[in-house]
């Protein structure tokens, strides 16, 4: 039985998808990006645990890690700071550290900067207490096979995986996209945007059209995780929800641009599970829920062949610095992915 099971992973790990009509080869700078702050062990550890899985599930993507600089002039940099040792674990694993020096943008946000970046081409959201995976890669895939010569079609990836998924539109760290696409769409940078919402509201900002919206905003959320909901679901998904390509295992019947998902759940896996400081899976109550996920939001019907990679990407240790504009810094800076 259980050699039944690792013959079922394999076959998931490196997917060939039938060829889409329109398809266009992917090439360029693909990133995943993360933000990682403080000294809590939860992040820190899996920040390292998704740098050892990266190059396994992702071959030729860059795990980005978002960082304060030193030289931030933000009140709260010192307890932002990630202690060295992390720093250099997380190079030598190959990943690749963005110093930020805003004093305006929460770390929570830090990574959505990734948006901002020119030599980005493709680009998805993760958190570092969730672990990279076979299943996260597979739709990945899927959704880059599905990349035409028309840029903003498809120009955002969103992932809704978990019970608790289905009641948002775009989940945080589970999100992705075309960078230039998606720049496109918004119509600023996303610094630009992120300054606005995290200011004290004031309608001088020249982010027109969108400064009623963010006042009310920002005076409704209370955390991190509660100010990101606000900003993908009440600001980027009304912009990109109709050129969005979604993998939904369990509201694909309820969301637009849903698609079921190309690859059979393995037991209770998902994709966005937390894990604690030990790296070991958090329970959530919801997770019985999982067995009953709606049949028609699976399909593997597209899946014709895997092909295992023969090379593995050589690590390149990066450091690449980030600075937006300052703005008063209302964020309470609390510590959460």
């Amino acid at each position: 039985m259980n050699h039944d099971k690792s013959k079922i992973l394999l076959h998931f790990r490196y997917i060939k998808y039938k060829d889409t009509a329109n398809a266009v080869k992917v090439d360029g700078k693909k990133v995943i990006a993360m933000s990682l702050f403080g000294k809590n062990a939860k992040y820190s550890w899996g920040a390292i645990r998704n740098a050892q899985l990266a190059p396994i599930f992702f071959p030729g993507w860059k795990l980005r890690i978002y960082v304060t600089s030193r030289r931030s002039k933000a009140a709260d940099v010192k307890s932002w700071l990630v202690p060295k040792r992390i720093l250099n674990k997380l190079k030598q694993l190959g990943a690749e550290l963005a110093y930020v020096t805003t004093k305006s943008i929460p770390p929570f946000f830090w990574r959505y900067l990734v948006v901002d970046d020119s030599g980005v081409d493709y680009f998805i959201v993760r958190n570092a207490d969730s672990h990279l995976s076979e299943r996260d890669a597979s739709v990945v895939s899927d959704w880059l096979q599905r990349q035409t010569s028309n840029e903003s079609l498809n120009a955002l990836h969103c992932i809704r995986d978990h019970p608790n998924h289905a009641k948002m539109a775009i989940v945080d760290g589970l999100w992705g996209g075309n960078r230039n696409a998606l720049r496109r769409l918004l119509g600023r940078d996303m610094a630009t945007l992120l300054d606005t919402f995290h200011s004290s509201g004031n309608k001088s900002s020249p982010v027109d059209g969108y400064v009623d919206l963010i006042y009310q905003l920002t005076k409704r959320y209370r955390t991190s995780s509660e100010a990101s909901f606000s900003v993908l679901s009440d600001i980027v998904w009304p912009l990109v929800s109709s050129v969005a390509y979604c993998h939904d295992s369990m509201s694909c019947h309820r969301w637009p641009s849903a698609h079921a998902f190309p690859v059979e759940r393995q037991e209770k896996e998902y994709i966005g599970q937390k894990f604690d400081e030990h790296q070991e899976p958090i329970v959530d109550k919801n997770d019985e829920l999982l067995a009953v996920a709606p049949t028609q939001c699976t399909n593997t019907t597209q899946i014709v062949t895997t092909t295992v990679a023969t090379t593995t990407p050589v690590a390149v240790n990066t450091t690449v610095t980030v600075t937006t504009t300052a703005v008063k810094n209302n964020s309470t800076g609390a510590n959460t992915r």
